[in-house]
């Protein structure tokens, strides 16, 4: 019967998780390297401030301080063109979907813990930081 127990409370608690566990290694994570591929200015300065803001990692200067590297990056696909008038002028303007991708890996052993992406917007840093604030256990 106590065995029952516990495995109802087991089932109990992992059904009350919202999200899947995140690795250990992010978790226990206390420093961050951010690294900016090709991410336009304004979602990098962003993505800065929101980590700076959140507190829950301190952001480091140099890759050797620290524990994880956080990779933002930009890639774009799909194409065609939509057309639109300019000046009295038919033009075609080309049409193409941006994502914003954040990437972390565990600095020493480049493993990767955490991946995600978002379609371009002016808040997509925003988002991936918040997407990964709501994962992060409470401390």
């Amino acid at each position: 019967m106590k065995a029952l127990s516990i495995a109802v409370a087991l089932v109990v608690a992992l059904s009350s998780q919202k999200y899947a566990p995140l690795p250990s290694e992010l978790v226990d994570a206390k420093t961050v390297y951010l690294v900016n591929k090709n991410s336009d200015l304004k979602n990098w300065d962003r993505l800065y401030r929101d980590l700076a803001k959140w507190g829950r990692f301190t952001i480091v200067k140099s890759k050797e301080e620290a524990d994880i590297t956080l990779t933002v990056s930009m890639t774009s696909e799909g194409g065609g063109a939509a057309a639109t008038t300019v000046a009295g002028i038919m033009v075609a303007v080309p049409l193409a979907r941006w994502t914003v991708f954040m990437d972390i890996t565990q600095t020493k052993s480049r493993e990767t813990l955490w991946s995600d992406a978002v379609t371009y917007s002016s808040g997509a840093t925003g988002k991936l930081v918040s997407n990964l604030k709501d994962r992060m256990p409470k401390k």
